[in-house]
């Protein structure tokens, strides 16, 4: 029997800068450290937390959207991988409504040091006699933060403007270009943002898109795809760091750093690194991730700096790039392929059992249980969107905390090569 004792959340003091660790985010927020979590929902009358187990991939994604927030370094970026993370505390059975006031807690902890996170960076940047610009820019950004959590942050419009033509028009990219000089959503330090993007190809619909996906699945591992000792990266321009939605790059690297260096010493911009996932055979990953985003890719025009078309770009949020690079990650976890690089046979007939007209049909086969598996189905209480009580579980609720529980229920989504076989100059994959 679990037996979880913890005092009800209270609003923590905010401390004198952004949290720089993962530890002191959880902290602050007051979130379970482990590798297996538990819903973070305080019961009223029982004076105790649920006991509602959280799904090992959700723990395990909790963690890693918890990485992001520390790096984004405020506020209004990490704004949705917050609600991500809220939600993800509250077990899916009972307590999803709960991951609302869960956000808004956090707002209040973490949105007061945005503006002294903001004035502490423009202070070390500037140059030391150019206190009057200091002083510009630190106002601008207060006025910026100071914005009600419902309004519309107008250095988004623009942004969304441009996608919306972007994607309407696939073949007339010139017409479209120019919209996308984000020059609201660039920080006033540099309003000189030079790149400018276009459509990869023409948007797929669902089943398309998953077809292609189930091709690379099927496929054997190619000898490159063998590989297990490497990272799938996302990063975005220094320009956009801070701005909630920014264009994403995501590739894969064995050494990080290293491939952060070579572009910088290419394009001439130093990366912002938005988050690394460990995997197993990562380059394999990353073709995964690229078919489930192939809408949303997008191909530079022409780097300002080294000319090159840069492929790998994508308009998508981060929320959304992390949660799908996190879904193969696991299932890369569960060594779907033999030592020949052959798909198992039981991953083979999952998959072609799928319904490729599902947008969810990637996250059942993952998550899902299988007649097959050889886990015990009765050790499982949580997993995904599915849900069922394990053996234990079943038995430690009374008939006063079932109905307690049943009170508050209301009802209830070409690769980056690795340098070295090729001149970052050839960006064909890139």
């Amino acid at each position: 029997m679990i037996n979880i004792t913890t005092t009800p959340i209270t609003t923590t003091t905010p401390t004198a800068a952004w949290p720089s660790t993962v530890s002191a985010l959880r902290e602050l927020l007051q979130i379970d450290n482990g590798r297996k979590l538990y819903c973070h929902f305080q019961l009223p009358k029982a004076n105790r937390r649920c006991r509602t187990d959280i799904s090992l991939s959700n723990s395990i994604l909790i963690t890693h959207l918890l990485e992001q927030i520390v790096v984004l370094g405020s506020y209004t970026a990490a704004k949705s991988l917050l609600a991500q993370v809220a939600s993800l505390v509250m077990c899916q059975r009972w307590h999803q409504k709960e991951g609302s006031p869960r956000s808004l807690l956090w707002e209040g902890i973490l949105k007061p040091l945005e503006a002294k996170t903001i004035k502490q960076e423009v202070q070390e940047d500037a140059p030391k006699s150019d206190k009057e610009t200091i002083q510009v820019l630190s106002s601008a950004h207060a006025v910026a933060v100071k914005k009600e959590p419902g309004s519309k942050d107008e250095t988004s419009t623009p942004k969304a403007t441009s996608r919306r033509r972007t994607q309407s028009s696939p073949s007339t990219p010139t017409k479209s270009s120019p919209r996308l000089r984000p020059s609201k959503e660039t920080p006033p330090k540099n309003p000189e943002f030079k790149h400018k993007f276009e459509n990869y190809g023409r948007p797929l619909n669902t089943t398309d898109k998953n077809k292609a996906i189930k091709k690379h699945l099927l496929s054997p591992l190619a000898q490159k795809e063998r590989e297990s000792e490497g990272y799938v990266y996302i990063y975005t321009f220094p320009e956009t760091y801070r701005i909630a939605r920014p264009y994403l790059k995501i590739g894969y690297a064995q050494d990080v750093e290293a491939r952060m260096a070579r572009w910088k010493a290419q394009c001439g911009y130093r990366p912002r690194v938005l988050g690394q996932f460990t995997a197993d055979h990562y380059i394999k990953l990353e073709k995964l991730v690229h078919a489930q985003l192939y809408s949303q890719r997008k191909r530079e025009i022409s780097c300002p700096n080294c000319g090159v078309y840069h492929k790998e770009w994508f308009d998508v949020d981060l929320m959304t790039a992390t949660m799908i690079t996190t879904l193969w990650a696991t299932w890369m976890r569960r060594q779907p392929y033999d030592d020949e690089g052959n798909l198992q046979e039981k991953w083979r007939v999952r998959i072609e059992g799928l319904d490729l007209s599902d947008p969810d049909c990637w996250m059942l086969l993952i998550n899902g249980v299988f007649d097959d598996d050889d886990a015990d189905e009765s050790e499982i209480s949580e997993e995904g969107d599915g849900f069922a009580w394990s053996s234990d579980d079943q038995s430690e609720f009374s008939e006063e905390e079932i109905l307690e529980l049943s009170d508050v229920e209301s009802g209830f989504s070409d690769t980056d090569d690795e340098y070295g076989d090729k001149d970052l100059t050839d960006d064909e994959g890139h």
